[in-house]
């Protein structure tokens, strides 16, 4: 009977040890999930910032369109104003063309003006074109943006998904 209550010692001495092996490697398995989640909130978090800093990038970059947009705006009403007084003007040649002997005064007159109206349609165009390229390029920097804030949002996904 010694022997038999020896052998049932044995038995539940085994079972509390393999008991606490399994609440060892249980503790051992939550510190590493516990390191694990620490690790992903920490990688949110510099993916949250990231997110912040080209969202603030984005709006930025549209105020500075919307700028480029007011001055063509300006420039084109200047331009306009320009084409009216030119045309008065041509409009007032035309006027006292019958009144005036000397032809060639005239024509250098219209000459002129044809000349100041192409020279200010030029550059007219030229800071349209140079306003357009600018704009064009941060629309492109804008869709790279909205590129990277769509793997931000898949990766945040992702990484919710595993906590």
């Amino acid at each position: 009977q010694i022997e038999k209550i020896e052998q049932q010692l044995r038995s539940a001495n085994n079972q509390i040890q393999v008991t606490s092996d399994e609440c060892q490697t249980q503790q051992e398995l939550q510190e590493t999930m516990k390191l694990e989640i620490e690790s992903i909130e920490n990688e949110m978090d510099t993916q949250r910032k990231l997110y912040e800093s080209r969202c603030r990038q984005i709006v930025h970059e549209k105020n500075h369109l919307d700028k480029n947009q007011k001055e063509t705006l300006e420039q084109k009403q200047i331009v306009e104003n320009e084409n009216k007084r030119l045309q008065i003007t041509l409009q007032s040649v035309k006027d006292t063309l019958e009144n005036v002997d000397d032809i060639n005064s005239i024509v250098d007159t219209i000459l002129k003006l044809r000349q100041d109206h192409l020279r200010l349609t030029n550059e007219f165009n030229l800071r349209n074109e140079d306003l357009h390229e600018e704009n064009e390029k941060l629309l492109s920097n804008i869709q790279q943006q909205q590129i990277a804030i769509n793997e931000y949002i898949n990766m945040k996904d992702v990484l919710e998904k595993r906590l």
